[in-house]
């Protein structure tokens, strides 16, 4: 029996994506969060776009300041940066292979690349929210990036 639903799922969550990229880039051209909430308001409440537009704007600053900072240690290449639709995650998930030493700087240095850029990290839900996220990044784990104000 063919699987029609996870091929009509893959395309849903890749059209939410495109659905947030547009609105960050709309907000990016000058756009307020209040007219894009209004466009969108058929499909998404205000607060959802908000943190769409959050997310998503973190995501972007995030990869652009791992891209930037590229190294001896191809730091973007150890970095993963995803976004959910309602928020963005960071991962090092082969960093947990690395030995002590390397996974310590390269965990390190990406905590700094990124709140050097002006973004915040906190641990994702399944972590207790007192858990330093470079513990987490560390061990292979995923935490949330985003902007302190939109």
């Amino acid at each position: 029996m063919p699987d029609r639903t996870t091929a009509a799922l893959k395309r849903l969550e890749r059209a939410k994506q495109d659905v947030a990229r547009a609105m960050a880039r709309d907000f990016r051209e000058g756009t307020s969060a209040n007219e894009i909430a209004r466009r969108a308001r058929s499909a998404y409440s205000r607060p959802v776009v908000l943190e769409m537009i959050k997310a998503e704007l973190a995501a972007q600053e995030a990869r652009e300041a791992l891209s930037a900072a590229q190294t001896a240690i191809s730091l973007a290449s150890h970095v993963g940066v995803e976004n959910t639709g309602r928020f963005a995650i960071v991962g090092m998930p082969r960093v947990a292979q690395k030995g002590r030493r390397i996974g310590d700087m390269l965990t390190l240095q990406a905590v700094r690349t990124i709140t050097e850029a002006g973004l915040c990290l906190r641990p994702l839900a399944d972590h207790p929210a007192d858990t330093d996220p470079a513990f987490i990044l560390r061990h292979g784990g995923a935490v949330e990036v985003y902007k302190p104000s939109l």
